[in-house]
Order: C-alpha cells, then structure tokens, then sequence
C-alpha cells in the first residue's frame, strides 16, 4: 500500500485500519494497538470524518487489555477513546 499510494494517504490508512481489526480480532492486542494508532494519526492528518471508527477500535483494544490486567489506566483509555469517537458523530 505504502509503495503505490504513500505512508499519508488515507488508502494506507483504510489498509493499516482493517489490519489493525484482524490482529483486534486474533487477540494481538500490542500490534492492534500500534496499527490502529498509526491509522488514526492519517485519518487525523488527512482529516478523514469516520476517524470514529478507529476510535471505537481502540476503545476495545483497551477494554480487552482492561479484562486481562485489571488496569484503572486501560479503562481510561477506553472511555477516553469512546467518548472522543461520540464527541464525532455527534
């Protein structure tokens, strides 16, 4: 993706989104996490409107990371992410 479109194109941000839901999904969390981050910071650059949908992903890679470790700072993360995608749509 990053060859044909570049590292800042919203393409390459959709690509790294979808792989970002796989590894959600597979329970990768860390790499879950790191992708979705670099997703959202083109869907920000490029001012993409459905930037919530990273948001909510985020939201529940730290609501999984809360169930594992009983952490007060990921379910932070979680409402933080969930209100900031809200606060969009809205």
């Amino acid at each position: 993706m990053k060859k044909n479109y570049g590292k800042d194109h919203i393409e390459t941000s959709f690509a790294l989104q979808n792989l970002g839901q796989v590894y959600l999904l597979e329970n990768n969390l860390e790499d879950a996490e790191l992708t979705l981050k670099r997703a959202l910071a083109i869907f920000h650059k490029n001012k993409y409107p459905d930037e919530y949908i990273i948001l909510e992903n985020l939201a529940d890679v730290y609501q999984k990371k809360s169930k594992m470790t009983s952490s007060q700072y990921m379910k932070e993360q979680e409402i933080f992410y969930l209100e900031k995608a809200i606060s969009i749509v809205t």
